[in-house]
């Protein structure tokens, strides 16, 4: 008996990302392959002739060139290929992060194998499972997007002591600096969070991390590039 092959193991060959990675059974035998090239090449042909049936304006323009078969009815995030930015995803709150990377699968009809995907995405009234659903109908965007999202998902990295110009002080604060030592900086203290490996949002006001919250102000995102820090401000939207 021929091993099964994880959709792990699937979603890392074809992606490099992290979609949907609950087990499920597949083979690697020529039949399957074969089976699997015929439902792409179907899964393309279709997507030229319904793929952007739903949209209008620029929403069609833009799906057409991007040569998308999402489902009829799907308007979400992801509707029109958009390429998201680091900046827009640190403000998603932590526990979006997982479903709206899933969304991207989701819009052309995935089959999910995680009870709480399957629950969020099957009481979506634009969504239906498609048979003929494969990675090849991701766009550019599509995989850019996915990676990114991931990027901030996972068990955030601890930070301490001086790292480039911040000053780390313990699990919630910080102190911007562009020396070796936080003295001297007065006024420069900041609260924050880190998101998966490289990225920290910074803010003053409330201790909590909500950027919604009265009183926030100065929000950044810090992104770590293993030598410096690159820093965004952040569009924060109270109330």
């Amino acid at each position: 008996m021929r091993p099964l092959v994880s959709t792990a193991f699937l979603c890392g060959a074809l992606l490099g990302l992290g979609c949907d990675t609950d087990p499920s059974p597949s083979t690697a035998d020529a039949p399957a392959k074969s089976a699997q090239k015929k439902a792409e090449k179907t899964a393309r042909k279709k997507a030229g002739k319904r793929g952007t049936g739903a949209a209008s304006g620029g929403q069609r323009a833009s799906a057409a060139s991007a040569g998308t078969a999402q489902l009829p009815r799907y308007d979400g995030l992801f509707a029109t290929d958009p390429k998201l930015s680091a900046a827009a995803v640190a403000t998603w709150p932590e526990d979006q992060l997982r479903i709206r990377r899933n969304e991207i699968y989701a819009r052309y009809g995935r089959a999910f194998q995680s009870p709480d995907l399957q629950a969020h995405f099957g009481a979506q009234p634009w969504y239906e499972v498609r048979a003929e659903y494969s990675d090849a109908l991701l766009t550019a965007h599509d995989r850019a997007n996915a990676a990114l999202i991931q990027g901030f998902e996972g068990t955030p990295k601890v930070w301490d002591g001086q790292v480039g110009e911040l000053m780390f002080m313990d699990r919630t604060s910080l102190v911007i600096s562009d020396a070796d030592s936080m003295y001297g900086h007065e006024g420069e203290e900041r609260h924050y969070v880190a998101r998966g490996s490289k990225y920290v949002l910074t803010w003053t006001g409330p201790a909590r991390f909500d950027l919604r919250a009265r009183g926030v102000d100065q929000a950044e995102l810090w992104t770590w590039t293993g030598r410096a820090w690159t820093r965004t401000p952040l569009v924060v939207r109270q109330g």
